[in-house]
């Protein structure tokens, strides 16, 4: 189960990252936001259930390996923190497609834009980051418990 959510969590930060790149101009500001704003509401709920089914993973890291429960701390502190910032920018996205939609000749919707086409691509690194971090300190924790390494 945990395989599989990570891998709809993979396929919805893909596509996420392929809306959020697309090119937008002057007067498609609203649907483009919107094109973000749905995806992005797929990925939080993916993120939301794969964090619940790394529950087994942060208890498999501890027992296996109790020295690693300050990086368990780490990593529940990191996802908390991408989630919150990825929430941020989706409600920031709804205001910037209102605006969006009263000023269609400026030119302020598009700087906007570009700040949280910003903020999206380093919570969509983050993510990845995070989700190496988790594979990673799982697989130390299961070569420490088979006496692999050092």
């Amino acid at each position: 189960m945990a395989r599989q959510n990570r891998t709809l969590l993979e396929e919805a930060v893909r596509e996420l990252e392929h809306v959020v790149t697309s090119p937008v101009v002057p007067g498609d500001v609203g649907p483009w936001t919107d094109s973000v704003r749905s995806q992005l509401a797929k990925t939080l709920v993916m993120l939301e259930s794969n964090d619940r089914a790394s529950g087994d993973a942060y208890a498999a890291i501890v027992e296996s390996s109790p020295g690693l429960s300050n990086r368990v701390k780490v990593l529940r502190a990191d996802y908390d923190r991408i989630f919150a910032e990825l929430t941020d920018i989706r409600d920031r996205l709804a205001s910037l497609g209102e605006r969006a939609a009263d000023t269609t000749d400026s030119d302020e919707p598009i700087q906007d834009l570009e700040e949280a086409r910003d903020a999206l691509l380093r919570g969509i690194t983050g993510l990845r980051g995070f989700e190496a971090s988790l594979r990673t300190w799982l697989l130390e924790a299961v070569q420490r418990e088979n006496g692999v390494g050092d």
